[in-house]
């Protein structure tokens, strides 16, 4: 993907509010761009498509591509959930976390390649204590979007994983319905960590689907 494209990722770790993070994104956004989130990147595509809407800006966006993620707010059940992953990770650690939480998460998590095990430990050691519970307070107040996606005249790809168990594939029949002008792709033998799981298929589809 990188050939033909100039990518522009702002870095946003410690930032715990949406809103905040789709406004530093927007201050080095180029005048005209495509978005793209992947898991709770989608709720931060869709925040900035929102902060768009209210500056009267959304021209700007020409195509945007949610991946594995969830337009919905996080209801009290799934509250409870980020909290007991806050907690887990006081307790045991973040590698703990990635070994015993995350990587269940993948569509066959009894036969995962070593790569993409290592891969998903590396991502989640990334955090500190500090920003993972900045990110899960993120997560547990994020608004529901679906009133944003109605307003998205632009080109919309939704692109889910099979088995996906956090943000299965229904989600994305959501998001590419309410837009204005949405598809849908599911990758079959695909979990959650689409870009790790099935790479080549997704930058596949990513491509076409802008270069159309």
């Amino acid at each position: 993907m990188a050939d033909g494209y100039t990518f522009s990722i702002p870095n946003i770790m410690g930032i715990d509010s949406i809103d905040d993070i789709a406004r530093a994104i927007l201050k080095t956004a180029p005048d005209h761009f495509v978005m793209a989130g992947m898991s709770a990147g989608v709720s931060i595509a869709l925040a900035v498509v929102q902060r768009l809407i209210g500056d009267n800006r959304l021209h700007r966006l020409e195509k945007i591509i949610l991946i594995a993620g969830n337009p919905f707010g996080t209801s009290p059940q799934k509250q409870q959930y980020f909290d007991c992953q806050k907690n887990f990770v006081a307790e045991y650690g973040i590698e703990q976390y990635a070994k015993q939480v995350l990587i269940k998460n993948v569509a066959n998590p009894h036969q995962i390649d070593v790569n993409i095990s290592q891969k998903i430990i590396h991502m989640a050691t990334t955090f500190t204590p500090e920003s993972f519970e900045k990110h899960t307070h993120m997560l547990k107040t994020r608004p529901c979007y679906t009133d944003t996606l109605k307003r998205i005249p632009c080109p919309l790809l939704a692109i889910s994983g099979a088995d996906d168990k956090l943000c299965p594939p229904t989600l994305h029949d959501t998001m590419a319905t309410l837009a204005q002008n949405g598809t849908h792709i599911t990758l079959q033998n695909t979990g959650h960590y689409i870009n790790l799981e099935n790479p080549t298929a997704l930058n596949t589809h990513m491509r076409t689907f802008l270069d159309t």
